[in-house]
């Protein structure tokens, strides 16, 4: 299942964003690079299973900022000028 959702992600390149608690692990990183290889990854250290939970505001206002991104677009493409 896993698998497969990272296969439509990747073959479509819908935006994606891994928001984690703590590094990756060298085997989840190559995994990620190899599944989903357009996704970036932001680390917020100390924060666990729940990053969201641990910092509210942070993740509100990066949620915020996905409406700027462009169909297909993702992080830092905000050629969007819908919204």
């Amino acid at each position: 299942m896993i698998d497969g959702a990272a296969a439509a992600i990747r073959e479509t390149r819908v935006p994606y964003l891994a928001i984690m608690g703590e590094e990756l692990s060298p085997e989840d990183a190559a995994w990620m690079r190899k599944n989903v290889p357009h996704a970036q990854t932001e680390v917020w250290p100390r924060s666990g299973h729940f990053p969201h939970m641990a910092h509210p505001r942070r993740f509100a206002e990066l949620l915020a900022k996905t409406r700027k991104w462009a169909p297909w677009g993702g992080p830092g493409d905000e050629t969007s000028t819908s919204g």
